[in-house]
């Protein structure tokens, strides 16, 4: 199902529900046993490693994410640049609003 319209913070928190609750949990605050960190995160990485990141896996110092690395490629690589826009987006919002 496509994302809604609206403002980018909006289409990139349905977005990150969809894609991201499985392994960052319900509420987006990490999953469980360490599997992914707060989804709040990705607010630390530029437009372009972030984009990276999710088309890919792979982070600016080729640091191992383990499960990221395959999710990336099988699931994300597919979603367009505004949607990864949207996402990041999402994810700024979550690290200004805090824990």
């Amino acid at each position: 199902r496509a994302a809604p319209t609206g403002d980018l913070v909006t289409r990139g928190r349905y977005l990150a529900h969809v894609a991201g609750a499985e392994c960052h949990g319900d509420r987006l605050q990490g999953g469980s046993e360490g599997k992914a960190p707060p989804l709040a995160s990705g607010a630390a990485y530029t437009d372009e490693a972030f984009r990276t990141l999710l088309r890919t896996g792979r982070t600016p110092g080729d640091r191992d994410l383990s499960l990221m690395d395959d999710t990336a490629r099988q699931r994300f690589a597919v979603l367009t640049d505004e949607e990864i826009e949207a996402l990041h987006a999402y994810t700024r919002a979550l690290a200004e609003r805090g824990p």
